[in-house]
């Protein structure tokens, strides 16, 4: 749970996620296992594939103001953030 927030990713989607992966025995959507889950996880993110983001999807929520892309962390970013966990 600790990563998925340090990477801006809600408890409600990194639990939904793990569930989901655990229900599909660690393969994803494709019937590829799932090696690194950290990685995947950074991957759905990006792709605003999270629960939360497929929820957004279905309700046709992609045009209003609740719903947010998701953008990708810059290295600027991701530097400044790893040096205020420090």
């Amino acid at each position: 749970m600790a990563y998925a927030l340090s990477i801006d990713i809600s408890e409600q989607d990194a639990r939904e996620q793990w569930e989901e992966w655990q229900a599909n025995e660690w393969h994803d959507g494709n019937d590829t296992p799932i090696r690194h889950w950290t990685g995947k996880l950074v991957a759905f993110r990006n792709s605003a594939n999270l629960p939360s983001h497929k929820r957004a999807r279905k309700n046709g929520a992609n045009g209003s103001a609740n719903y947010q892309q998701p953008r990708k962390e810059r290295a600027l970013d991701k530097h400044l953030r790893e040096l205020a966990n420090e």
